[in-house]
């Protein structure tokens, strides 16, 4: 699902919500952009990359069976 617009970050089982990418490059809050993947077993492997260092972030690192249970 994709939807609304908020300058925020979370996920809740297999629900996301990224708003961190095309803010304004002012302040202290970071930004970036979310990969996410499907691997071959069906799993989804989501990270979340900062924009300056284009390193993922391992706080913000998950992953969602098929069956909706969330792994990593």
């Amino acid at each position: 699902m994709l939807s609304g617009h908020t300058h925020t970050y979370k996920h809740s089982g297999n629900r996301i919500v990224v708003g961190n990418g095309g803010a304004p490059l002012t302040g202290n809050k970071g930004y970036g952009f979310l990969v996410v993947d499907q691997r071959a077993d069906g799993v989804i492997v989501v990270d979340e990359i900062d924009s300056q260092t284009m390193q993922a972030d391992p706080d913000f690192h998950f992953a969602v069976t098929p069956e909706g249970i969330l792994t990593e």
